[in-house]
This record gives structure tokens, C-alpha cells and sequence, in this order.
């Protein structure tokens, strides 16, 4: 995970990196994301200086996410700026979101193609975040290509969880090849590895779709926040 530290830094100082952890930034990502959020802005401050002033100046951190699958992140993060953090949930897209946007699609008069994936027979190529939990929440293997922002750490995590395969890229420039997406999509649909993802993918879509488990997040959060409200 990315590793702010909570001592004080100047606008323009480079984020560090905790090198210990297994979900963790390669050399090619650290080096784009340092490059995106690290210079100075127009408003003449860098996205890791506002994003370090925010987390210093909260009373605690609400993050979509849930113990079930993060629990050491969550952890983590918590000790690391000695303040609550309250998972609300994974939240997964409702068939009524999903109705409202078909509805809002065919409303507007242009032609369009939809597919959503409703059996989990084909693995899922993504590793953003919301591809992710509609993958899982139909138990479909991932092959995780990841690209930008925190991609590589959610497809680092969900590797470590055992419901996907990584495409393999060059650990400093990070090219990948027609060969190495191949083989990754060869290994989750045929390969022994591909079975175990699946059945692992399987039961994490128990834990993805359990609407009363995020209710009781969601009911947990609005209790902190009644209780911890300023008077």
C-alpha cells in the first residue's frame, strides 16, 4: 500500500512507499503515479499534499471496502494514523441501478450494445475497482490487466486472494505482449490455477453479494457518526 507518512512535509515532497508489503506498487507504477500526483498543480500544491493534509486534519476515515477482504489494509492504515477507520461496505450495483441505466440508455434515442455478465463461464479482463466487484459478485475469474491510479494494487490483492491471474509486464517499464495476456487468459480457462480462481472467486461472491453483511457495515458507520457528530 502506499505509505504516507504522518510527519510533516513540504507541498511538493515525494510520496514514500512501504517496500514490506506484498499488495504493493512495482518500480513502473511508483514511477507514473509519482509523476501524476506529485507536481505542483495550478492551485500551487500537488495531489499527495492535499491528499496528506486531508488525512491529517480528519477525526477518522470512511473507506468502501469490508474486513472480509482487507482486513490487514484496513488495519494497517488505522495504526498507521492512530485514527478510526470504518469500512462501509463493498456496495455492489443493484439490479434497480442497473434498470435506471438501461432505461436512461434507451430514452436518450441512441443506438447502443450492452453486455453484463450473468454466468461465471469466462473470466473478466479488468482491475479497476467496480469491475472488480461486478466480476466477484457473479463469481467470475479475473485476468487482471491494470493501467493507472490504484489498479495494480487492487489486481495485487485480488492475486493474493487467489481469484485471479496478473498479466505479466516488465517489472521497470511496464510492457506486457500479446504472448503474456495469452497465457494468462490460457491459465484461468484451462490450467489447474484457472480452477482454483474459480472456486475461490466462487466464494468471495458470497461474501460480495451478502446485502445484510454491508447493511450491518452501513448501520455501523451511521452509529460512529451519531455518536461522534459535534455537539
Amino acid at each position: 500500500m502506499i505509505n504516507l507518512r504522518k510527519s510533516k512535509k513540504k507541498k511538493n515532497d515525494k510520496a514514500s512507499f512501504d517496500e514490506s508489503s506484498k499488495v504493493s506498487l512495482q518500480h513502473y507504477e511508483k514511477k507514473t503515479f509519482s509523476e501524476d500526483h506529485t507536481e505542483e498543480k495550478e492551485s500551487g500544491v500537488s495531489d499527495i499534499f492535499r491528499l496528506q493534509q486531508v488525512l491529517g486534519g480528519v477525526d477518522g476515515l470512511a473507506v468502501r471496502s469490508c474486513m472480509e477482504i482487507e482486513a490487514e489494509s484496513i488495519k494497517s492504515f488505522q495504526n498507521e494514523y492512530s485514527k478510526p477507520v470504518i469500512p462501509v461496505g463493498i456496495i455492489p450495483p443493484s439490479a434497480q441501478l442497473f434498470s435506471e441505466i438501461a432505461m436512461g440508455l434507451e430514452l436518450s434515442g441512441f443506438p447502443f450494445f450492452w453486455v453484463l455478465k450473468k454466468q461465471n463461464i469466462s473470466p473478466d479482463i479488468s482491475s479497476s475497482i467496480d469491475s472488480v466487484i461486478e466480476s466477484l459478485q457473479f463469481g467470475c475469474p479475473l485476468v487482471m490487466l491494470p493501467f493507472q491510479n490504484d489498479q495494480g494494487l487492487v489486481a495485487r490483492l485480488m492475486k493474493e486472494r487467489m481469484v485471479g491471474v496478473k498479466v505479466a509486464r516488465n517489472e521497470h517499464d511496464g510492457k506486457f505482449s500479446r504472448d503474456s495476456l495469452a497465457k494468462a487468459l490460457r491459465s484461468v480457462m484451462l490450467e489447474d490455477e484457472g480452477k482454483s480462481c474459480r472456486s475461490h472467486a466462487e466464494k468471495m461472491s458470497k461474501v460480495v453479494g451478502d446485502k445484510e453483511l454491508y447493511q450491518k457495515y452501513i448501520d455501523e458507520f451511521v452509529e460512529y457518526m451519531e455518536i461522534h457528530r459535534s455537539a
